[in-house]
């Protein structure tokens, strides 16, 4: 039987709201996941560069990720881990024992997603970027435990899936969907998307992961992969969440062609098919092409799905806040 993909999505309307800046430091960053343990919302974030108050180019220090919760306000969050001068320290760390340090080496962050009460996983990438150059090393898994409102993580290992010959799992994003979490990550070729997925309940067991192979799920990893595989093509970032509004899963991104624009598409399944792409929000009219990045959806601000507050970074590391009306 062949599944259609739901109807595409329709906007009323789409509204640039402004920057985000914490209400607790003063730091800019790019991404912005939105993730969930129990009633507590968790944004991620990549690389975080310490600013003064007036955000001049002074250079304080940088850490590879940090964590932050939501206000009522799309443009204000609020810093939950503090180093001892007042800037966010990194939530998903770096260790010596693995021959890794904060100057070569960055550790990057998906959105978290809940496993058990008070505790999630997040996916992570291990870059090795001497001098600004990026070199991926692997993917793996990290836990994150609740302590009251404050999180720790911790990496399970130095990385599972090596990416020179692997795909980067949860370098996209992941989801929840029925019993099992979905991973997206790109392949080493950085043109196709891949697919993994694991019962939420054995999350933290690299043997139970399956791999979607492009017709099944398969319990052997997958290694040098093509376009038969994979679930999308041409994503520079995004995050697939379910909708309540149009009752079925939502992938809101950024594609590779350097048009300026955030786009999303819908599907009954996590490994698709999807249905075609609709445009949320075009940057203005003069915006230098291939100027943002980190297109992602925070759908935390209404429950009922119909209106929903997306970002992006605009390079060098400004976060934008959109809201986006359905019809």
């Amino acid at each position: 039987m062949t599944i259609l993909p739901p109807n595409p999505i329709t906007v009323t309307s789409s509204t640039l709201l402004g920057d985000v800046h914490s209400t607790n430091t003063y730091v800019v960053r790019d991404n912005g996941f939105n993730g969930q343990i129990g009633d507590q919302t968790l944004l991620t974030y990549g690389d975080t560069l310490y600013k003064d108050s007036s955000y001049s180019d002074t250079f304080y220090g940088i850490v590879s990720n940090s964590v932050a919760q939501p206000t009522s306000n799309p443009l204000q969050v609020f810093d939950l881990l503090l180093n001892s001068q007042g800037w966010p320290e990194q939530f998903c760390p770096v260790n010596a024992a693995w021959g890794e340090d904060n100057t070569d080496y960055a550790i990057g962050i998906s959105n978290v997603m809940e496993t058990s009460p008070g505790n999630g996983i997040l996916f992570f990438l291990k870059n090795y970027r001497p001098n600004g150059v990026n070199n991926i090393i692997g993917a793996g898994v990290a836990t994150v435990t609740l302590d009251g409102d404050v999180p720790s993580c911790t990496r399970l290992a130095e990385y599972w899936w090596d990416a020179s010959t692997e795909p980067w799992y949860g370098d996209i994003c992941c989801v929840k969907f029925g019993t099992y979490i979905y991973a997206y990550g790109h392949g080493p070729s950085q043109v196709y998307i891949y697919c993994c997925r694991v019962l939420t309940s054995n999350a933290t067991d690299l043997s139970a992961y399956e791999y979607w192979n492009g017709s099944s799920w398969q319990t052997e990893r997958l290694y040098d992969v093509t376009a038969t595989e994979s679930v999308f093509w041409e994503i520079q970032s995004g995050q697939v969440i379910w909708s309540k509004y149009y009752g079925c899963l939502m992938f809101v991104y950024l594609d590779r062609f350097l048009d300026n624009q955030v786009n999303a598409v819908t599907a009954r399944y996590p490994q698709g098919p999807w249905s075609s792409p609709v445009i949320l929000y075009k940057c203005p009219a003069g915006t230098p092409a291939g100027s943002i990045y980190g297109a992602l959806p925070q759908d935390n601000y209404d429950p009922t799905g119909k209106t929903l507050v997306c970002v992006y970074t605009q390079i060098p590391n400004d976060i934008r806040a959109i809201e986006v009306t359905f019809t």
